[in-house]
């Protein structure tokens, strides 16, 4: 009998500690509907079969929260003192930034007063109104009146939005020996490590398959958690707000503990995906540019295959003999501009053709009638001669003259006299 009372004493004693140790330590792997102890606030919900807490959705000016729903109490004769690790993800949405998302511990869940514009969702233009916080910002928004030093940066919050220390999202990589630039809004699992103990707290960043820098981003020694949350009791959570831009802020695991030692350790290949907008959007604008683009190069062919037909069907059609000697002709412009629009006092000489020349010397076609005033043959102007100096005999004699000083149509003549 006194064996079965120490068995009791035993079993009671080992329920007991597991269910302490089910409250000051938990981790998730993911959540699952129906089976977590998460407390939503505002916007914030667990996507159903994507096991993803969501903070905010797409909507501008929200406030999302997420806290264990149980508080965390330390005992007078323990340490305040915890650890904690999580995955999350900023996803954008639209081109303009928003003020990220923040673990936090805090002394109540009431939160009245907090801005939805700017301030994680926690604070106001004057701090925390209704609660104490101390809360690690992952701020992706640079806002004037809380002195952020970038609009990508981890910072340290106490019941306010302006950090006590603050610096550029990087990581250091053991491997390389260097800090590593990482940039928070980029969609990517972000590891991030949170160690609290006496008055240190040193806040960690990393990517998803890193392991936990040796060196971490930020560390402050001035941190009194009693002081904050004023008392050995406090809570702790998510929170994010959108501001006039939206990002989605997912958290996809959680390790939570009163030491560093019994920390457990994220399941990373256990993780959900982080949810991102619909790629439908992304391929209908892909297809339309692709479309507008074949439209284009369509039409420009159009007017091209227009514009060659027009030049061919109105082009000069040269005759045999111009194949080998080339065109002896000027173009309609040129015409234009020499004349000055054909002006009546601007005429050109009519100079006839080779074949013409070659016609009117033979005698085979009859010479054009030429008056007192008008444009010559070739480059006569007999403007002073009497009709009887027009004939046939002496006009052909005058520009066999003419042409044999400086004309290239004698010499044609001379070869090919007989005509074609």
């Amino acid at each position: 009998m006194i064996r079965g009372a120490l068995l009791g004493i035993i079993w009671m004693t080992y329920c007991v500690c597991a269910s302490f140790q089910q409250e000051t330590t938990f981790i998730y792997n993911g959540f699952h509907q129906g089976d977590h102890h998460i407390h939503l606030q505002e916007g914030a919900k667990i996507i159903p079969k994507k096991d993803v807490l969501q903070l905010t959705n797409a909507t501008s000016t929200q406030i999302g929260r997420a806290f264990f729903a149980k508080h965390i109490e330390f005992k007078p004769s323990e340490p305040v003192s915890f650890s904690t690790h999580f995955v999350c993800a900023l996803v954008p949405v639209t081109a303009v930034s928003s003020h990220g998302m923040t673990f936090f511990v805090s002394h109540s869940t009431d939160f009245k007063g907090s801005q939805p514009s700017r301030y994680f969702g926690l604070f106001n233009a004057n701090g925390s109104a209704s609660t104490r916080v101390l809360a690690v910002e992952l701020d992706i928004a640079k806002a004037e009146d809380v002195l952020d030093i970038d609009d990508n940066h981890v910072g340290i919050d106490v019941n306010s939005a302006v950090s006590v220390v603050s610096a550029p999202a990087s990581y250091f990589s053991d491997k390389e020996g260097r800090k590593i630039d990482m940039k928070l809004v980029s969609g990517e699992p972000i590891q991030v490590w949170v160690d609290y103990e006496g008055t240190t707290l040193n806040v960690s960043i990393a990517p998803l398959h890193n392991q936990k820098p040796s060196r971490p981003l930020l560390s402050s020694t001035s941190i009194n958690l009693t002081e904050i949350v004023q008392g050995r009791r406090m809570f702790v959570g998510f929170s994010g707000s959108t501001g006039s831009g939206v990002v989605n802020q997912y958290v996809l695991g959680w390790s939570f503990s009163k030491s560093m030692a019994s920390l457990q350790k994220i399941d990373i290949s256990k993780l959900p995906k982080a949810p991102h907008p619909s790629n439908k959007n992304k391929y209908k604008s892909i297809l339309l540019d692709v479309l507008l683009g074949l439209l284009g190069l369509l039409v420009l062919g159009l007017l091209l295959g227009a514009y060659i037909y027009r030049r061919n069907l109105y082009a000069e059609v040269k005759e045999d003999w111009e194949k080998e000697y080339g065109p002896l002709r000027y173009s309609y412009k040129s015409l234009y501009k020499a004349t000055k629009g054909f002006s009546k006092t601007e005429f050109l000489d009519a100079r006839p053709s080779m074949e013409q020349v070659v016609q009117y010397l033979n005698g085979n076609v009859a010479m054009p009638k030429i008056w007192p005033y008008s444009p010559g043959i070739g480059a006569l102007t007999p403007t002073t001669l009497s009709p009887k100096q027009l004939s046939l005999e002496s006009l052909s004699l005058s520009m066999s003259s003419s042409l044999s000083n400086n004309s290239m149509f004698i010499t044609n003549t001379i070869q090919y006299g007989s005509g074609r």
